[in-house]
């Protein structure tokens, strides 16, 4: 009797242990249909807590039904016993028969076996998001629907910005720029600014490796923050090592340029205050700059970086030392090509003061320079250009030197242009006081 008596509770702790088992390490056939497999085995009210029975298929199946006969199987499903699943989503009624293959990327889609181009309203009713309907050659009752033509330019659904776009970029919330530099074209994804509220977003957290591709003109007085006509405090793109590009010239401009931008506290001011190892292309500037530190249109301080066709007109104000219409001071093997700045720099009580850059480090170099009816004030090392020019320039650049003096009748300085010789290489250099 003892012995009997052990035996069951050595078979009830172990049946105890088998239960706990199936509980730890249950099994779950997934079906996305309930109603299209044969599930009579499984109870409507054996429905059981997903999250405590199947953990595994708690994140794409909400529903799991356990087995009557087999208590430790479990069939999980995505729609509740009541609807069916039809093409990613739960529904009252079973599929049409002439359903329609939901396809966001043609082209993504390798579907040769579709072709025409039914009329989507009309022929796929209730696709009427998608905006093309293709047809299956062998079963016409069978359709691809897509957002977007798979003839087009742009023949790629992007679902991050929800629009058709081209197949070049990986990440299809970048564009495709072309852009043509020293006569090569070189191809590029960027990542659009294409307004105001674009460029200062990414302007808070700029990413180094980041390319940004300016698509249209954009003022920031059209954003409620700068809506007085002024930037004040800005510290956005603050030592930016990216690329700021345009296929084609846009500007950004402050209140239709009579705008100013201001910066704080900060070291240096410029709509990029401090670039640092990057890339500037294509880009108009049209504000005003007031501080009292290096200051430009364009940036307080340059390094490493390469500034290619930029247009700058405005007023650039300071009081301290390295002034310049463009940038404040360029240094560290930097590179500008075919700048263009019209207006004034005043800066009667500042040092280094020049009508592009207020200075210019021997490592780095300007060319296709030109000034146009601007006004230079400084109180000393003044410029044109820089706040000096090489007395070691070759012959065929003294033209030009000579045609920057005479435009200094419109400079205000204490000292005279070889007061601070720099070798930096200038060329082209184009001055014009009209």
């Amino acid at each position: 009797m003892k012995k009997t008596f052990l035996i069951l509770i050595v078979l009830s702790v172990l049946a105890g242990c088998a239960l706990d088992d199936i509980k730890q390490k249950p099994t779950c056939t997934t079906s996305n249909d309930f109603s299209q497999l044969d599930g009579s085995q499984y109870s409507e009210d054996a429905l059981v807590d997903v999250d405590q029975v199947c953990p595994s298929e708690a994140e794409t199946n909400p529903n799991c039904y356990q087995n009557l006969k087999s208590p430790s199987t479990y069939l999980c499903t995505i729609c509740p016993r009541n609807q069916y699943y039809c093409y990613n989503s739960c529904v009252d009624t079973p599929c049409e028969t002439n359903h329609c293959h939901y396809a966001d990327d043609m082209i993504a889609k390798e579907a040769p076996e579709y072709t025409g181009l039914p009329v989507a309203n009309t022929t796929c009713a209730t696709e009427n998001d998608y905006r093309y309907c293709y047809v299956h050659n062998k079963k016409n009752t069978d359709y691809l629907c897509t957002h977007c033509a798979k003839d087009s330019d742009t023949p790629r659904y992007c679902p991050q910005t929800k629009t058709c776009v081209d197949t070049f970029c990986e990440d299809c919330s970048q564009i495709h720029v072309t852009l043509s530099i020293n006569g090569e074209t070189t191809e590029l994804c960027a990542i659009p600014i294409d307004s105001a509220k674009a460029f200062v977003e990414a302007s808070k957290e700029p990413r180094s490796d980041a390319i940004y591709a300016l698509t249209q003109n954009i003022d920031l007085s059209d954003l409620d923050a700068y809506s007085s006509g002024n930037v004040d405090n800005w510290t956005g793109f603050y030592q930016f090592s990216g690329k700021f590009v345009a296929a084609e010239p846009h500007k950004i401009s402050i209140n239709g340029g009579s705008g100013t931008l201001s910066c704080g506290t900060s070291e240096t001011c410029g709509l990029f205050p401090h670039l640092e190892g990057a890339t500037i292309y294509n880009i108009d500037l049209a504000f005003n700059v007031k501080h009292t530190g290096s200051a430009g249109l364009l940036a307080g301080i340059i390094d490493r970086s390469t500034i290619a066709h930029v247009n700058a007109s405005g007023t650039v104000s300071a009081s301290t030392q390295f002034v310049g219409g463009v940038a404040g001071i360029i240094r560290e093997s930097s590179s500008l090509t075919d700048i263009t700045f019209s207006g004034n720099v005043n800066a009667p009580d500042a040092n280094y003061v020049g009508g592009i850059t207020g200075g210019l480090s021997k490592q780095s170099s300007i060319s296709a320079i030109q000034l146009k009816s601007s006004t230079i004030s400084g109180k000393s090392y003044v410029g044109g250009i820089t706040q000096a020019l090489s007395p070691k320039m070759p012959p065929s650049l003294m033209q030009h030197l000579h045609l920057t003096r005479r435009f200094l009748a419109k400079i205000s300085s204490a000292a005279s242009l070889e007061n601070r010789p720099s070798r930096s290489p200038i060329s082209s250099l184009t001055a014009n006081s009209r």
